[in-house]
């Protein structure tokens, strides 16, 4: 992954003639060698912070150096909005750097808003020359949103049209002239956001490649309304921030593949209740992914009050090929949910991923894999990779690509 360009680390001045390793004896390169040096660089499975030092020390070394370096330093930057060095970094962008610029997070520190509107005036992003943005993240925060306004308005008057694949305001409730600039962006793949208003959602040209999308909250009343006329084929259901699951509303058709419930307090009986909708409604799914709190119970409870009940939903998503349950705090020992879900989980299953949290040992996850479709049994293996087991079943899911 690229070093995060918001280091204080990252160059911020021009190397000067004085501080070039080439001379005139100095015999010069290639100039796609220098690129294919800091690219091998990159891929190296150092420590980030070493590259990053390693691409900063490179970048003070010559003009050539410094645009091949600056060229990975500033292609995933954190912009510290309201910061006091934010400055220091909108200045790099402004003069050189932005072209660079392929993944911004704008990140609003809690800070008094005071100081974010005496610093607002150096930092105006050069969002117009920032013509390779593929992904744009603003700050997971409810505070100071009104500072942020001028940097919404920033974004919609100057930022290019049909750069953007992917959008994210996590907690951000914006309204439609907040969002005026995605009916500009109709290459976008990925929304995550609290809400999308019911007239852009009713549009049939807004996002209309749309392929990924994150309902936050507890109504999905106008976000539903995105999977009309859109290709939608992951959902996520973000309810971090909400006290209760209320899912009741059911999806119109739709092609959703992978299917994700992140963390939340709900009791298991309302994540029986969500998964009860879906199978009406998400016929398709190939993957799932949800979280599953056993609460203080016993074994005999636990599996005969949600266990045994949601290997019965489990049966009924036709399609299902993957499955990855995160247990929160279970009484029921990591040996004992392993044996359950080998003794009756459908051969239909390809994998069953189980995550324990905590867990009380240094094991990692437990992967059940029928390597043969059909065949009796299961293989087991223990320490699984979440991050890697996650991804290549999502990909599967969605592109129907095999799975390493």
């Amino acid at each position: 992954m690229p070093p995060d360009a918001a280091s204080p680390e990252v160059p911020l001045t021009v190397a000067s003639s004085s501080q070039s390793l080439f001379t005139t004896s100095t015999p010069q390169l290639f100039p796609e060698l220098y690129r294919m040096i800091v690219e091998f660089l990159v891929d190296s499975k150092d420590d980030p912070k070493v590259i990053n030092k390693a691409l900063c020390s490179l970048a003070r070394t010559s003009r050539t150096w410094q645009t091949e370096a600056e060229r990975v330093l500033y292609r995933t930057i954190t912009f510290p909005h309201g910061e006091r060095y934010a400055s220091r970094i909108n200045r790099v962008l402004n003069d050189r750097a932005a072209e660079y610029v392929e993944h911004l997070s704008i990140k609003s520190l809690n800070i008094p808003i005071e100081r974010i509107r005496l610093t607002r005036s150096s930092t105006q992003l050069p969002f117009h020359r920032m013509r390779k943005l593929k992904s744009l993240t603003l700050p997971d925060t409810r505070t100071h949103v009104s500072a942020l306004r001028p940097l919404l308005k920033l974004v919609n008057d100057t930022l290019p049209r049909d750069i953007l694949r992917e959008f994210s305001a996590p907690l951000l409730i914006l309204t439609s002239k907040e969002l005026h600039f995605l009916r500009k962006q109709t290459r976008l793949l990925e929304l995550h956001t609290t809400r999308i208003p019911q007239d852009l959602a009713l549009m049939h040209k807004f996002v209309p490649l749309l392929q990924s999308v994150t309902i936050k909250g507890e109504k999905m009343k106008h976000s539903i309304l995105l999977f009309n006329f859109r290709p939608i084929v992951s959902l996520r259901f973000d309810l971090q921030f909400c006290h209760r699951l209320d899912a009741t509303d059911v999806l119109p058709q739709n092609c959703i593949k992978v299917l994700m419930l992140s963390s939340c307090s709900a009791p298991a009986a309302r994540i029986l209740d969500f998964l009860d909708l879906r199978i009406k409604d998400c016929p398709h799914v190939r993957y799932l992914s949800f979280y599953l709190n056993l609460g203080r119970e016993s074994h005999q409870i636990s599996t005969t009050l949600v266990l045994e009940p949601l290997i019965n939903k489990l049966e009924q998503l036709r399609a299902l090929e993957a499955v990855q349950i995160h247990f929160e705090h279970p009484l029921m020992s990591r040996a004992a949910i392993t044996r359950f879900f080998q003794s009756q989980t459908s051969r239909r299953l390809r994998s069953v991923l189980l995550v324990l949290q905590p867990s009380n040992t240094a094991a990692g996850p437990v992967e059940l894999r029928q390597e043969i479709e059909g065949q009796p049994g299961w293989i087991t293996l223990g320490n699984a990779n979440e991050a890697e087991w996650s991804e290549n079943w999502k990909r599967r899911a969605r592109d129907d690509g095999p799975v390493f």
